[in-house]
């Protein structure tokens, strides 16, 4: 693996990271400045690799805010995300994740414009394993064939997985929709996690 010094010829990643400390408490509080705070974050990301993008977290109990670099999905970015996360240091009142993390709940909905609204209630699937990697096919409800339902899919599946684990474990995705009850062949997509992970530990 190239690292990013010998990719650019300097060391984008210290750069990078003595960037976002120098400003780390107006991010702390980016929703008094989102917009700049936002574009010039996004700017200095794109610099490094144009798909990586960032979400930020509420403010914990514990004063402690989250900032997750990723790769949106882009297996060629993985590795740019992963060198950069190790890179960074400690930064007061700050946790820094590589990769969309999973969501500990069984309940979540999405979402997009006014035609769009899918949770995991809808969503059912089957499944093989293919060279080590799940094969699914996914039925949901009201589905239709846009790019909207499946971005929408995409977040759940990222928030069912965490997004390391969607593109890393999980080959190809089928998706069409459900007609009448889920069969018996079909499990809740909420099931997913533990057979990604007991697929992964075989």
């Amino acid at each position: 693996m190239n690292t990013l010094r010998q990719l650019f010829g300097r060391d984008v990643l210290r750069d990078f990271w003595h960037w976002f400390s120098k400003h780390k408490d107006r991010f702390y509080r980016f929703e008094q400045n989102e917009a700049q705070l936002f574009s010039a974050l996004t700017k200095k990301l794109k610099q490094i690799h144009p798909s990586l993008t960032f979400e930020f977290s509420a403010v914990h109990p514990d004063g402690t805010r989250e900032l997750t670099i990723s790769a949106d999905g882009i297996r060629d970015a993985f590795p740019f995300v992963v060198q950069l996360v190790d890179r960074c240091p400690k930064i007061e009142n700050w946790t820094i994740n590589a990769f969309r993390q999973r969501i500990p709940a069984d309940d979540l909905t999405v979402q997009i414009g006014e035609n769009v609204k899918v949770g995991f209630h809808d969503i059912f699937f089957s499944h093989r394993v293919n060279e080590g990697l799940i094969d699914l096919d996914v039925r949901i409800r009201n589905y239709e064939d846009t790019d909207a339902y499946k971005s929408a899919l995409f977040i759940l599946l990222d928030a069912l997985l965490g997004e390391y684990d969607v593109e890393m474990k999980v080959g190809r995705i089928d998706f069409s929709r459900l007609s009448g009850d889920p069969s018996s062949d079909l499990q809740p997509i909420v099931c997913l996690r533990a057979l990604v992970d007991s697929v992964n530990r075989a």
